[in-house]
């Protein structure tokens, strides 16, 4: 039983060693994007098109075990390699984090190599991304990343109400400027067929006197969806709302009634009302800025943007948009 023993204590020794010098060589390593223990469940559209999904991507390790003592590379791992003579002694070092399937198949049959697997949020309209939010270590920090953190983190999809064909045909625009926000609400339903807002300079979080825009304040209520409440702001003797809250106040109009608008799939609730004052198009001019309506084929359309330098050029410019949006 004693030479067993010894036998097992030793290996215990060197195996404790070569784990601890792969250990200190992990700083050399690049550090974990993303390990989740389950994919990350998908962001969908109203039409089950995916906008934010876990894709994923492979890494190799090598394994240096003693480069003084003559160990060789093979071609296929001393093409990520640089010389043996820049490697530590012994440890773990990264080969690379960009495989594809064909080179993951190549690796797995060399010695000394390990490759695993991990994966990274990609969210497939860039210009969806303050809305959707960011995930870190598998956790959604911000958005509906966070909001749905709970279903998602465990493998569940959820789907929303925005129309990506609309959503794409805005950011297309977007891309040209990048100088206006946009929201496409369905009448019918009160859901955001689109939403596009400067991440670095919201439109529609910005306050204005209600005053500007010849509503009464006593019929503006909070602004109310998945993402929060917006509450009117008092400020100097003055009302402030965001052009959420007009968007809000408009539908209501519309439908006669009392209703949250929501970023989730939601059925019919609104029955568009007859006796309406107000003729789309509208526009409103306030700090600086135009905030344009209009009314077409069941969708309500808010346009904002700053004026640069002609009333006129920019009011005609967010005419041109709105009538894009089919």
């Amino acid at each position: 039983m004693k030479p067993n023993f010894k036998f097992s204590f030793f290996s215990f020794i060197f195996v404790f060693l070569l784990l601890f010098a792969s250990n200190f060589a992990i700083p050399k390593v690049k550090e974990k994007t993303n390990f989740p223990g389950i994919k990350r469940g998908a962001i969908l559209d109203r039409n089950y098109e995916p906008i934010a999904i876990s894709a994923e991507f492979y890494k190799a390790y090598y394994l240096v075990k003693d480069r003084f003592f003559g160990q060789k590379l093979s071609p296929s791992v001393s093409k990520y390699l640089p010389s043996l003579l820049e490697l530590p002694k012994k440890g773990l070092v990264l080969l690379t984090d960009k495989l594809d399937l064909k080179e993951v198949e190549v690796l797995k049959k060399e010695k000394n190599v390990f490759v695993e697997s991990y994966y990274v949020r990609d969210i497939l309209q860039p210009c969806t991304k303050f809305l959707i939010g960011e995930v870190v270590n598998d956790f959604g920090i911000s958005g509906l990343e966070k909001i749905f953190n709970d279903v998602l983190k465990d493998g569940n999809w959820i789907r929303i109400s925005l129309d990506m064909k609309l959503q794409k045909n805005l950011c297309d625009k977007f891309e040209e400027t990048k100088s206006f926000s946009a929201v496409v609400v369905d009448l019918k339903s009160g859901e955001f067929l689109a939403y596009l807002d400067l991440p670095e300079n919201s439109y529609f979080t910005q306050l204005f006197p209600v005053s500007d825009f010849n509503l009464s304040s006593e019929e503006i209520s909070s602004f109310r969806w998945e993402l929060g409440e917006i509450k009117p702001v008092s400020e100097n003797s003055q009302i402030k709302i965001t052009p959420l809250h007009i968007l809000k106040w408009f539908f209501n109009k519309i439908c006669n009634n009392n209703y949250d608008l929501t970023i989730l799939p939601r059925t019919p609730i609104c029955q568009h009302s007859t006796e309406v004052s107000f003729k789309f198009p509208l526009s409103f001019f306030s700090q600086n800025k135009i905030l344009y309506l209009d009314f077409k084929k069941n969708k309500l359309i808010m346009l904002i943007t700053e004026i640069e330098k002609d009333y006129k050029a920019t009011l005609s410019y967010l005419k041109y948009l709105a009538h894009q949006i089919k």
